[in-house]
């Protein structure tokens, strides 16, 4: 095992959703989700202590290649915990039922002219109408942090859902180099240019992530709790250089 001195905070995290979510998905007029969540809307949620990340205002670009480097908790992806589900989280014992998306149908309004009507000068009338998904409250996921504590309420997502996470320190084990099947998705930009992957699925949306993959060489720890072992890819140092890696 890694010495005290020098062993990095490594979390298993459970989030639990308080409202409904929903995020960037596919579709035309009836629009679905996938059931993962993309690492950089957790570690926005997560790093809520860091001013230089959350802003007021920005402009319509997206500023992720910035500010993921002055994120100081890093989290994998996460992905649903699905069934009945026992989150062993140190002394603490909660079950889960996961429950499928709920569809909310809409007719939309053009906010300028406060009507469901296009204006008089277009010639043909579409009204947009159709049906969102969301993933109702209580449903959990779970996924991995590195370099600090993100155990709270947080606010996750453009829509700022409301969600609790529950976490649990890790005792790590080793740092290995090496082919990995990691416990968690895996956001490939987080990774050093040159890796094969041996396997995977692939999730579209952004930034793609791999879900049961087997990908090398990369760096990876090897954790346990309660007799469980994980295995958890730690990401570009030069990219997360604030975050406190072993």
């Amino acid at each position: 095992m890694i010495g005290d001195g020098a062993e990095p905070v490594v979390s298993r995290c459970i989030l639990v959703l308080h409202d409904y979510f929903f995020f960037t998905s596919y579709g035309f007029k009836d629009t679905t989700m996938n059931e993962y969540i993309g690492n950089y809307s957790i570690m926005y949620a997560i790093n809520r202590h860091n001013a230089e990340v959350h802003r007021n205002a920005a402009s319509t670009i997206p500023r992720y290649d910035f500010d993921v480097r002055k994120f100081t908790i890093y989290a994998t992806p996460a992905q649903p915990l699905r069934g009945f589900t026992w989150l062993g989280l140190g002394r603490r014992k909660i079950s889960w039922n996961w429950r499928e998306q709920v569809g909310i149908t809409f007719n939309s309004i053009y906010t300028i002219w406060n009507s469901p009507q296009p204006p008089a000068n277009e010639k043909i009338n579409l009204p947009a109408m159709g049906k969102k998904y969301r993933i109702p409250p209580l449903n959990a996921f779970q996924f991995f942090s590195i370099g600090g504590n993100p155990e709270g309420l947080v606010r996750i997502g453009k829509k700022f859902a409301s969600a609790r996470i529950y976490s649990h320190r890790l005792r790590v084990e080793k740092k290995d180099h090496g082919f990995v099947r990691p416990d968690h998705p895996v956001n490939p930009r987080d990774l050093d240019e040159y890796f094969q992957i041996k396997q995977a699925g692939v999730i579209t949306q952004f930034p793609p992530l791999l879900v049961d993959c087997e990908i090398g060489p990369v760096d990876f720890l090897v954790c346990k709790e309660s007799g469980k072992t994980y295995s958890i890819i730690l990401p570009s140092r030069e990219t997360y250089s604030s975050v406190t890696f072993p």
